[in-house]
């Protein structure tokens, strides 16, 4: 099973969470967006998936294998890095 986690909730992200939850050996596991509200609502559809505003606040059980930054691109180096320090293995 590889977990993922979800890293900005806007328009992109909805197309990325209906790919993810369509695909077998996947389980979402951490969603992550300044907007909690938004990341709680993507987290329920995630099927309780943890959430979080940010990454690296995302306790043990939300840590995923992969990421996807789905945030404006300006933003991505520091997320990598982020999330490389975090042990994920793909970004």
């Amino acid at each position: 099973m590889i977990k993922v986690g979800i890293v900005g909730c806007g328009l992109i992200g909805d197309v990325h969470l209906k790919l993810l939850k369509s695909m077998k050996n996947i389980r979402i596991v951490g969603i992550a967006d300044r907007d909690t509200e938004r990341a709680k609502s993507f987290a329920l559809r995630a099927k309780n998936a943890i959430f979080v505003r940010n990454l690296e606040t995302l306790p043990e059980p939300g840590k995923p294998d992969v990421v996807h930054i789905l945030t404006p691109p300006f933003t991505h180096a520091p997320l990598v890095c982020t999330a490389v320090q975090l042990g994920v293995t793909s970004v």
